[in-house]
C-alpha cells in the first residue's frame, strides 16, 4: 500500500498535457486512433487491418523509448497471427521488431530504466473502464479523490500485460467501454498502478490526470466485446 501511495502521489505532482502544442496533441489523437484501429483489427483475425495500423503507429511515432514496448507487442501479435494462418512471416514487420528490441537493450545495458520496470506495467498495456467515460462519471466514481489542481486518485480501470480488450474487460457489465494505453495516460502526467482484487486480478488505480483528460483519453467508447 506505501508503494501504490507513493506512485500516486508522484503522479499527481506531475505537469498534465495543458502545455502540450496543438501538433503534438494532433500527433496523440492520431496515435489514438491507430491503436483503436489495431485493437479493432486484432478483435476480427484482420491481419492487413493490424499491419496497416502497425506501419501508420511507426510512421507517426518513429522507434523511439516510449513507442519501442508497443512497437515489440504488435509485432509479437501479427506475427503470431500470420503463423497461426500459415502465412509468410513479413520480413518489414521483423525489422521494425528487431528495431525496437534494440533500442530496449540498449536502455537496459546503459541503465535507464525502462517504463515497465519504473511503473510496473508497460506503456503498450491496454487501459479499459466501463461506461460513457464522461468527466462527470470519473469525477464521482467510487473512491474517487480530487486534489487542489483536479487530479484524481482512486479511479478504478482495468489493465494487464499482454492482455487483449476482451480479456481485460471479461469482468465489465457495461455494455460500452473506454480504452487507452498505459502509456497514455502516462503522457498526460498520471499513471496506472496494479491493485488486483479476489474478483478481479486486472483491477488497477489511474491517477494524476484531471477527469476531463481521463475522458479525453477514453472517448469515443466503444463495444464491450463480451457483451
Amino acid at each position: 500500500m506505501r508503494l501504490l501511495r507513493a506512485s500516486c502521489e508522484a503522479c499527481v505532482e506531475q505537469q498534465g498535457d495543458d502545455s502540450k502544442s496543438s501538433d503534438e496533441k494532433e500527433a496523440g489523437d492520431k496515435i489514438r486512433g491507430m491503436r483503436l484501429a489495431f485493437e479493432a483489427a486484432r478483435g476480427r483475425g484482420d491481419i492487413a487491418g493490424m499491419e496497416t495500423a502497425f506501419d501508420q503507429y511507426i510512421e507517426t511515432a518513429g522507434i523511439t523509448h516510449d513507442s519501442a514496448m508497443r512497437i515489440g507487442a504488435w509485432s509479437n501479435v501479427i506475427l503470431r497471427a500470420r503463423s497461426d494462418a500459415g502465412l509468410k512471416l513479413e520480413g518489414s514487420t521483423l525489422n521494425k521488431a528487431a528495431a525496437a528490441g534494440l533500442l530496449l537493450m540498449a536502455q537496459a545495458g546503459s541503465g535507464a530504466p525502462g517504463p515497465a520496470k519504473a511503473k510496473g506495467l508497460p506503456d503498450s498495456a491496454l487501459v479499459c473502464r466501463g461506461g460513457l467515460c464522461t468527466a462527470d462519471r470519473f469525477a464521482a466514481g467510487s473512491g474517487v479523490k480530487l486534489d487542489a489542481s483536479g487530479r484524481m486518485s482512486g479511479a478504478s480501470v482495468n489493465s494487464a500485460t499482454d492482455k487483449t480488450l476482451k480479456e481485460l474487460s471479461a469482468t465489465i457489465e457495461n455494455k460500452k467501454l473506454g480504452v487507452t494505453t498505459v502509456g497514455d495516460v502516462r503522457r498526460a502526467g498520471g499513471d496506472v498502478v496494479l491493485k488486483p482484487t479476489p474478483n478481479n486480478p486486472h483491477h488497477c488505480e489511474m491517477c494524476g490526470i484531471t477527469p476531463q483528460q481521463a475522458e479525453k483519453l477514453f472517448t469515443p467508447v466503444v463495444s464491450n466485446p463480451n457483451r
